[in-house]
């Protein structure tokens, strides 16, 4: 069975590459000939970063994964003509591209995106381009479509986190045939799996143990890509700092519960969600812990199991100073170790 499958990779990779070499789908012109703008032209620059990062590989290759993701997160087209935060999530329905409505979103740093998230996809080879939405009423959305394959055979410390804590997300990233990227006045706002479900893809099942974080057999921690050692170039003279700023935060947010609604099972829905169970994702929210700790709102409100009511925010001023210290410490520590890489440190 495994050596069947193997073979069917091998026969839809060759067959993959022969169809990338008779040609790209675009040369200047948007999907049914309109001319190309000046977007469109951004667009097809992106897109042709993007394939060129990562090429068809086995599933299961890891240093194919890693080479992609250095190539995406040193890309300066990418970096320019992202947003930050950038929107990471699935489209829900077809032709909807409104992203401030999407409730199924996380957001990120760019680097974050492109060095972890997107280098888990392979590309075709082809692409295509469309305008949607009304120019004249600020409306117009310039969505690129990229066809993928899907790494799905990796080891489990080569994903964000383990999808398959999600029966539906990780049949999403097998399943479905497309990655949109959402471009809105020059710049990627959001990434999307596409809505659309393509059952006949190659599939591979697992179960979640109930872990978000383990030990691996090194003894290091995994997922290993949550790192920022994964994240940051390996002279960044501020991974240190940045590891143990986290690390001080993470023990002290456990203490308020943060994690049991900022992790990716997203018990509470939050959209969009920040994450801080993992260190170089909770990067994105960095300032926005700050932000929050400054104005005492989190916890949010509750009631307990006495039916008593609890007020948003650490009731204990002397924890609620140490957390934003803490925070700060963070927050600072990340913007010396992404202008060390030349990011944007929003």
């Amino acid at each position: 069975m495994f050596e069947g499958r193997r073979l069917r990779r091998t026969l839809l990779m060759a067959l993959l590459a022969i169809a990338a070499m008779l040609g790209v789908f675009f040369a200047g012109f948007l999907s049914g000939g309109q001319p190309a703008n000046a977007e469109t032209r951004l667009a097809e620059e992106i897109a042709k970063e993007v394939i060129a990062a990562c090429p068809l590989a086995d599933p299961s290759d890891s240093a194919a994964r890693d080479e992609c993701g250095q190539k995406l997160g040193d890309s300066k087209i990418l970096s320019d003509a992202t947003a930050v935060p950038v929107l990471w999530g699935t489209q829900l329905q077809r032709n909807n591209y409104n992203i401030r409505t999407l409730r199924t979103t996380t957001r990120f740093h760019p680097l974050v995106m492109w060095r972890v998230y997107l280098s888990v996809f392979m590309f075709k080879g082809d692409y295509r381009i469309e305008q949607v939405g009304d120019a004249s009423a600020g409306t117009q959305q310039t969505i690129i479509y990229f066809p993928y394959e899907y790494r799905n055979d990796l080891g489990l410390g080569e994903y964000p986190y383990p999808y398959w804590h999600s029966r539906t997300k990780w049949e999403s990233f097998q399943f479905s045939p497309e990655v949109l990227m959402v471009i809105e006045q020059g710049k990627i706002k959001a990434v999307l799996r596409s809505a659309e479900k393509d059952r006949s893809r190659d599939y591979n099942s697992r179960t979640w143990d109930g872990r978000w974080t383990w030990i691996g057999e090194t003894g290091q921690q995994e997922p290993r890509v949550t790192l920022f050692s994964y994240l940051l170039s390996e002279d960044n003279p501020y991974t240190e700092e940045l590891d143990q700023t986290y690390r001080a935060l993470d023990a002290e947010s456990r203490k308020h519960d943060c994690q049991t609604c900022h992790n990716p099972g997203n018990p509470s829905f939050i959209a969009p969600l920040g994450i801080m169970n993992y260190p170089n994702q909770a990067l994105s929210i960095r300032h926005t812990i700050v932000r929050v700790m400054e104005s005492n709102r989190m916890p949010p409100a509750a009631v307990d199991s006495n039916g008593e009511f609890i007020h948003a925010g650490i009731i204990d001023e002397a924890e609620r100073r140490k957390y934003l210290e803490l925070a700060r410490a963070f927050a600072e520590a990340g913007d010396k170790a992404l202008k060390f890489e030349g990011q944007p440190i929003q």
